[in-house]
């Protein structure tokens, strides 16, 4: 009797190691399921994350060329103030030679 009581201990045991490795396969498969969804998020993020670089470079690039532009403007803004300057200064040598003439012209 205690050999028979033995073996179906041992029977009951047998069956529950064989119930705790059938769940821990299902957990094994779950985490590898879980794994290879990660991965598939990571390369997605990696994707993402490179042509947000590019976008940023780009961004970048066009900055660079707004500056440029803006320096150029404020040069040639600079050169147009120096011209409206020399133009007034000569409109106000005519004034005075128009004054002079006609203060000559009408003695």
């Amino acid at each position: 009797t205690s050999l028979q009581e033995k073996e179906g201990i041992m029977c009951e045991k047998e069956a529950r190691i064989s119930e705790l490795s059938s769940q821990l396969q299902k957990h094994v498969t779950s985490l590898q399921e879980k794994e290879g969804i990660m991965c598939e998020k990571e390369a997605r993020i990696s994707e993402l994350s490179s042509q947000l670089q590019k976008h940023v470079t780009s961004l970048q690039e066009k900055e660079g060329v707004i500056c440029e532009k803006e320096a150029r403007i404020s040069e040639l803004s600079s050169q147009l103030q120096k011209h409206v300057t020399s133009l007034q200064e000569k409109e106000g040598i005519m004034c005075e030679k128009e004054a002079r003439i006609s203060e000559l012209s009408s003695q």
